[in-house]
């Protein structure tokens, strides 16, 4: 059975205020109740390939629904099959229109809904997006010796950015604070599944 909600996010979320830090910090910890141990820290190949497909097909039914189509701004993200909903619809049911089909698609096992209610960003936002993605993703390559970089999907949203991986709980931390240190960032949200 899948788990979602469209407040809770289906799993506990906790704001963490860090002062040393310029943005906020935001938790999303996956709770499956499956333990993940040292054989299957990292996804499969496998995997690897059904986060694509998962994405890909999401993005497409979004986009070709009539009901949401141009009237939403949504980008799936998907890792280790729970998928991340992040963007902008302008009404509650639009959202949970969205939030549903990601529910029901296959093999995913988890959503996360992070839209918010609002008009879409207009594009010089989502180009600003872009660029904060790009400079929280070369601040990590650049500090391979803290953190692995390549384990960790980052993606932003309106200057919030997300990061995606399975990961230790030391490793999320070094992520976020990398990405919190990132002019522009106005807040890191961690959506990660944690290893032991």
């Amino acid at each position: 059975m899948k788990n979602s909600s469209s407040s809770a996010m289906l799993l506990m979320a906790i704001l963490l205020p860090i002062g040393f830090m310029p943005g906020c910090t935001q938790v999303m910890v996956a709770d499956n109740g499956a333990t993940v141990t040292e054989q299957n820290e990292r996804r499969s190949a496998g995997t690897v390939v059904d986060d694509q497909g998962v994405e890909m097909l999401l993005t497409k039914k979004i986009r070709s629904n009539p009901d949401l189509g141009d009237k939403v701004h949504i980008t799936v993200t998907s890792y280790n099959l729970q998928v991340l909903l992040t963007g902008e619809a302008p009404t509650p049911e639009l959202r949970e229109k969205a939030l549903t089909m990601a529910s029901n698609a296959d093999k995913v096992r988890n959503v996360f809904n992070a839209i918010t209610i609002a008009e879409p960003t207009a594009f010089s936002s989502r180009n600003n997006d872009t660029w904060i993605t790009s400079k929280v993703k070369t601040r990590m390559l650049g500090r391979t010796e803290v953190v692995d970089a390549t384990r960790i999907k980052v993606l932003t949203e309106n200057s919030w950015v997300y990061l995606m991986g399975l990961v230790t709980p030391n490793e999320a931390e070094r992520a976020a604070q990398i990405a919190s240190e990132v002019e522009g960032v106005r807040r890191v949200v961690k959506v990660f599944e944690y290893i032991e």
